[in-house]
């Protein structure tokens, strides 16, 4: 009898996380001002615009995760010829645990990694796919489309010898339909094995944001 009670109360719990949502989704797109530092080498980049995609699902289904999708491009040209690219793509899934003016999500990401560095003579690739913890909150002030909000992918020591951290805080308006527009900051800090070398990333800077909800 009371693994029956422990059973339906881990089923009620786990439908509560997911906060009785209705099925929705997200489309967006971003201009990300970047600014790649090269720690610990004599290389300086200059700043570029990252473009990036995403989109995100949510359902009421218990026990099932929310999904969110992300493409980014990134590439920063190195002062004196060459380049650095940090491109990635993201898969995350996560479960509501609040939903309602004040939104919280937490799951896990895996991120595949497309980053190179070329340099006059010599080029060194690192693509590894990472994982990281996720949490979201965001806070909408009611009866006004306006929304402020921060994000974290942690992935710090559950990699190996190669380190990921990916923060981001921003402020979003709904304009009507489901159309809103959004600006922040971000930051990443990557510690990636280049062909056997260890190189380490800060990147960060402003963006803009435009999005669709339905």
């Amino acid at each position: 009898m009371k693994k029956v009670v422990l059973g339906a109360s881990l089923t009620l719990l786990a439908g509560a996380a997911q906060a009785a949502t209705i099925l929705g989704v997200e489309l967006g797109g971003n201009l990300w001002r970047t600014d790649n530092q090269l720690q610990e080498t004599s290389l300086h980049t200059d700043k570029s615009v990252a473009t990036s995609v995403y989109g995100v699902l949510e359902h009421p289904i218990p026990l099932v995760p929310n999904i969110r999708a992300e493409y980014l491009h990134n590439k920063n040209d190195i002062k004196g010829g060459g380049s650095s690219s940090t491109s990635h793509t993201d898969l995350t899934l996560y479960y509501e645990l609040l939903d309602n003016w004040v939104n919280l999500d937490l799951g896990v990401t895996g991120r595949k990694l497309d980053a190179e560095a070329t340099v006059p003579g010599f080029k060194a690739k690192a693509d590894p796919t990472l994982a990281a913890g996720y949490v979201r909150a965001q806070f909408d002030l009611p009866f006004t489309g306006l929304s402020v909000g921060a994000a974290a992918h942690h992935g710090a020591n559950i990699n190996g010898s190669q380190r990921m951290r990916d923060y981001d805080a921003y402020a979003r308006y709904e304009v009507a339909l489901g159309f809103g527009v959004g600006a922040g900051y971000r930051v990443q800090y990557y510690r990636l094995n280049y062909d056997g070398a260890m190189q380490k990333h800060k990147i960060d800077g402003a963006y803009a944001n435009a999005f669709w909800r339905f």
